[in-house]
């Protein structure tokens, strides 16, 4: 874990703070990218994502905030699949990222998988270069 960067599991007083995290990363990784009716939709769509994964979520605090997450597939055949891994712009290029990455990766391990799948879009060049 990098300095500064807490990685736990997401909390009912994190709610807020994630939310915005959710919605400003997923913007930042498809505003232009998807249909805009998709993009319109990002705030129901992080409720309803809360409201049915909410313990499936781990997060990353980086001064008090929600700075990114990720959630791991939880079924037999998802148990190697990295659902998520967004990072909030403004917390973006500090270590967040790699922090929340080795960290799913060793919670992939400790479930006894040898490989790890994260489906990224074509077009979102800042998951490509990550």
């Amino acid at each position: 874990m990098s300095s500064g960067i807490d990685i736990r599991a997401l909390r009912r007083s994190d709610i807020a703070s994630f939310r915005e995290a959710a919605i400003a990363s997923w913007l930042d990784a498809y505003d232009g990218i998807l249909r805009q009716d998709i993009v319109d939709d990002v705030g129901p769509m992080m409720d309803r994502a809360i409201a049915r994964r909410f313990d499936k979520f781990t997060v990353a605090i980086v001064d008090g905030e929600v700075a990114g997450y990720f959630s791991l597939g939880d079924t037999p055949e998802e148990l190697n699949y990295l659902w998520h891994l967004y990072v909030a712009p403004k917390f973006q290029r500090r270590g967040v990222g790699g922090a929340l990455h080795a960290a799913a990766l060793a919670a992939i391990r400790a479930r006894g998988c040898r490989d790890a799948r994260l489906d990224v879009a074509m077009l979102n060049e800042k998951a490509l270069g990550f």
